[in-house]
């Protein structure tokens, strides 16, 4: 019996803004993985239902990459290959898929966050260098960030840290270089917004 793939699920740091990319409503299947044992299945099959069921609940709340859930079902006590089989098993059903969830922290954070920043911190959430660059493509194709996110988002910060503008002495010019840099933007593009509105 397949599992219906209802309501909604948004990823973590979501706030129900448009252009989010849902993912199944994750549920409770007892006819599938939280049935009593009545026809005495044997320990292993047991364990299975468990790690699977164990799975989906941690799915319930947010949304997650498959390292982070990897992390939580291990830490539980359950073996690799439960493991792998309750990923493997959320994967099916499209509760779990690391493009959704870089594509929905892409379009949450990149008014904030260079591009070189987003792809750093979900390489350290476990998402492969494939997978981000894929959620960067659709990020492009939908339209949702552009070659100019980065420049506008630069102009911003720099506005809102110097929101009076003129010319900035070289002190301040070295603190808001090394700030910029720590974000992960480029020293050329900050050079490049610097130029057009701080003089």
């Amino acid at each position: 019996m397949r599992a219906e793939k209802g309501g909604i699920i948004r990823s973590e740091g979501q706030t129900g803004s448009e252009g989010f990319e849902d993912r199944p409503e994750v549920r409770d299947f007892p006819e599938q993985i939280g049935a009593k044992d009545e026809n005495g299945k044997d320990e292993n099959e047991k364990r299975v239902k468990q790690a699977r069921l164990y799975a989906m609940k941690q799915l319930q709340s947010r949304d997650r990459t498959e390292k982070d859930l990897r992390i939580k079902l291990l830490g539980a006590g359950y073996g690799e290959e439960l493991t792998d089989d309750a990923i493997s098993y959320v994967k099916d059903f499209g509760y779990l898929d690391d493009v959704r969830f870089a594509f929905n922290y892409i379009r949450f954070s990149s008014q904030r966050m260079s591009r070189l920043t987003l792809s750093h911190k979900l390489s350290e959430k476990g998402v492969s260098g494939e997978d981000i660059e894929k959620a960067f493509c659709q990020a492009y194709e939908e339209g949702f960030i552009d070659d100019l996110t980065e420049e506008e988002t630069l102009e911003r910060l720099i506005r809102k840290k110097y929101p009076s503008g003129g010319e900035l002495s070289e002190n301040e010019r070295n603190k808001l270089f090394a700030s910029m840099y720590r974000k992960g933007f480029a020293v050329s593009k900050v050079e490049k917004v610097l130029r057009r509105i701080l003089t």
